[in-house]
């Protein structure tokens, strides 16, 4: 949590997401809270529990983009 005053808090149905706006215009986002609906009183008793959770999609950005500096200095000599 930030340690200045939280200013809104918004929940967004849509996408189960937890929003919190600061006032030093920063914000947070707790992303899918759907699982923390699963607790009940039996499951802080437990000593561990599993939640479900969604299928997810793995997104991979590779650091160099496309011939990075290399494309550039093609043709130019100054670079």
């Amino acid at each position: 949590m930030p340690t200045i005053p939280v200013r809104d808090l918004v929940i967004q149905k849509r996408e189960n997401d937890l929003v919190l706006a600061t006032f030093g215009r920063g914000f947070y986002i707790l992303d899918d809270y759907s699982s923390l609906r699963e607790l009940t009183p039996e499951v802080w008793e437990k000593e561990a529990h599993l939640f479900q959770t969604k299928t997810a999609a793995l997104w991979y950005m590779p650091r160099m983009v496309l011939g990075g500096v290399s494309a550039l200095r093609r043709g130019h000599p100054i670079l």
